[in-house]
């Protein structure tokens, strides 16, 4: 009987928790340490725990063959880290409950990037844009868009004034 009241509450326990996170920690304590989780959809994480929450240091490995290494808090990125998207893309910088939030740098696959603010995973404060051809636009963004005055560097050294609003240019000036 006292057997049976063991296995009962065994398979009891199992079913609730692969009911309600579908995956098996495979390595260490993924309780309160350090180790290593899978999910049925393949994603892996293997790093810091805390109250089975993804906590501290580690890397995420999502089934879209997307990376992310850094800091987390409370199963989110917060902290730094670095996230390489499945087309090429990457973010390294600061994060704030899975959004890139803070100091930033995005490199797109073809070689442009971004250097620079974000605020709940948009370009949002002052930031650098480098294009392939090494023209650099520098000023300040809001959501997303550019918003004020701008230089335009281009790679042969002319510098050129100018001023967005919302993403659309309204005016010309040259130094």
């Amino acid at each position: 009987m006292k057997k049976t009241l063991i296995s009962l509450a065994l398979i009891v326990f199992f079913f609730q928790n692969a009911h309600c996170n579908p995956g098996i920690c495979v390595q260490g304590n993924c309780t309160n340490g350090h180790g290593s989780y899978v999910w049925e959809n393949g994603s892996k994480y293997e790093g810091n725990w805390k109250n089975t929450k993804r906590n501290g240091h580690g890397t995420m490995h999502y089934e879209e063959d997307q990376v992310y290494t850094g800091q987390w808090k409370n199963n989110k990125r917060n902290g730094k880290g670095k996230m390489q998207y499945f087309d090429g893309e990457i973010y390294t910088g600061q994060w704030k409950n899975d959004l890139s939030h803070g100091k930033g740098t995005f490199i797109y696959p073809d070689g442009r990037k971004f250097i620079g603010r974000w605020s709940k995973g948009q370009r949002h404060g002052k930031g650098i844009f480098i294009y392939r051809d090494k023209t650099e636009f520098s000023g300040k963004w809001q959501y997303d868009k550019m918003h004020g005055h701008c230089t335009i560097k281009s790679p042969d050294g002319k510098i050129e004034k100018t001023e967005y609003i919302k993403g659309n240019r309204v005016e010309d000036h040259k130094i």
